[in-house]
């Protein structure tokens, strides 16, 4: 197959490109410069004849809300998005990829309440309007185009950004739960992550939105304290809130609120997870972080 990727700098991307050209996939590497080519000239160009867009591209939602940083956040997401499809529907039948497969977020769930995909009880805060934005922004595609969104959970990998901020806490013995520590943790191992991914490009009836969270309900003191136990760390020092607010200020709301989240279409749908528990989850990640 012959894949187009934007985002292929990032954590996900990274992985999904050593999985993709491992299996012998060509892999067609979609720039930033293309994304924002307003005419869509080179973005077009460099469509014609893939058999499926993976669109991963977007700028950190977890920073501080300035004005300059919405901006980039929504622009990264929704700009990109409907130049892709604008480019995707002026390709000739012939020359059109099969599959517009696209990265989006649990945070356009309300926080405080349990969610599937028939779940529209989404939330007001900037990251959710975001995801709502972008989400929206595919919504032209041709109708002969396969869309499938992907709405991601906390990506749990030896070297992502959210173990990088546990780790050397948790192995000082400093660790614990973050506020409360009862707000929902719908994670998914980048593995998993992956692995949805080239699922959904094999199964062509595979279509719509997919919540992509691991099975197991936890909370984000489960994850102190299973993270302690396997690395035989004390955890009960938690993070107060108001230091969540100083580093984060509005954008607290997403470390410090959560919604519950289910993958019940991913599990309908035959897809088999290989971390479907957190323990197992984090065994492989402390593991790896220790190669």
């Amino acid at each position: 197959m012959k894949i187009a990727l934007t985002g292929y700098r990032g954590m996900i991307g990274r992985a999904l490109v050593k999985e993709l050209e491992g299996a012998g996939h060509d892999v067609v590497f979609l720039t930033r410069g293309m994304l924002y080519d307003e005419p869509g000239g080179l973005l077009r160009s460099a469509l014609k004849g893939s058999d499926a867009v993976v669109h991963l591209a977007g700028a950190p939602v977890l920073q501080r809300w300035t004005a300059r940083a919405r901006k980039e956040i929504l622009e990264s997401r929704t700009v990109t998005t409907r130049h892709l499809v604008k480019a995707v529907n002026g390709l000739s039948p012939e020359e059109r990829p099969a599959l517009f497969l696209s990265a989006s977020a649990i945070g356009i769930y309300r926080n405080g309440a349990l969610h599937d995909e028939q779940s529209d009880l989404y939330d007001t805060h900037f990251a959710a309007e975001v995801t709502r934005a972008w989400e929206e922004a595919s919504a032209d595609l041709h109708d002969a185009v396969r869309r499938v969104i992907f709405r991601i959970g906390l990506v749990l990998e030896a070297r992502s950004r959210l173990i990088s901020l546990l780790w050397w806490p948790f192995l000082l013995g400093v660790g614990g739960p973050v506020g409360s520590g009862k707000q929902p943790f719908p994670y998914i191992h980048l593995h998993d992550l992956i692995r949805a991914m080239v699922w959904a490009m094999d199964h062509s009836k595979a279509c719509g939105i997919y919540n992509l969270v691991a099975p197991e309900r936890v909370s984000n003191r489960d994850l102190a304290r299973r993270l302690g136990a396997i690395l035989k760390r004390p955890a009960w020092l938690p993070v107060p809130p108001f230091m969540v607010k100083l580093v984060y200020g509005k954008a607290s709301v997403m470390v410090l609120e959560s919604p519950a989240v289910l993958p019940n279409r991913m599990l309908a749908e035959g897809f088999s997870f290989r971390y479907p528990t957190l323990q197992e989850a984090l065994k492989e990640v402390v593991a790896s972080r220790k190669k």
